[in-house]
């Protein structure tokens, strides 16, 4: 494992917070659970950002380019700008992730729900088709 500009590391081991939060989980399986995606939300939510104040459209587009631009800066180069802008990207990236989350969480909630039914439809399916099979043979 070697240690990037930035005090980032490669390859395995523990990363920094703010990496953890760029990682997207992905779809959810054997080696990624909802626990670890809510734990990411859990954090985020942590940071008590404001709601109301952000939700209005000219700051919402603002914050989309903090977002974008805080995405792909890794933390050295975060760390060296003002502490307003350096907050002011974070603050943006952390809200709207958050948000990203919340809607992936509650997507897998759906596909989760739709698995369900599925399954349960072919099971009500094949019990019927069991008790016709029953029903004629006893004639």
């Amino acid at each position: 494992m070697q240690r990037q500009k930035g005090g980032e590391t490669s390859g395995t081991g523990s990363t920094r917070p703010l990496q953890q939060l760029k990682t997207d989980p992905g779809r959810v399986g054997p080696s990624i659970t909802h626990y670890e995606v809510i734990s990411k939300l859990q954090q985020l939510r942590q940071l008590n950002l404001p709601q109301g104040p952000l939700s209005s459209t000219l700051l919402r587009d603002c914050c989309r380019r903090y977002r974008q631009r805080a995405a792909v800066e890794n933390a050295y180069e975060i760390r060296r700008h003002p502490a307003s802008l350096r907050y002011s990207l974070i603050a943006a990236y952390c809200w709207l992730r958050a948000q990203e989350i919340t809607d992936d969480l509650i997507e897998s909630l759906i596909q989760i729900i739709h698995r369900i039914g599925a399954t349960a439809g072919a099971a009500c399916s094949n019990a019927n088709s069991l008790a016709r099979i029953e029903t004629s043979s006893e004639r």
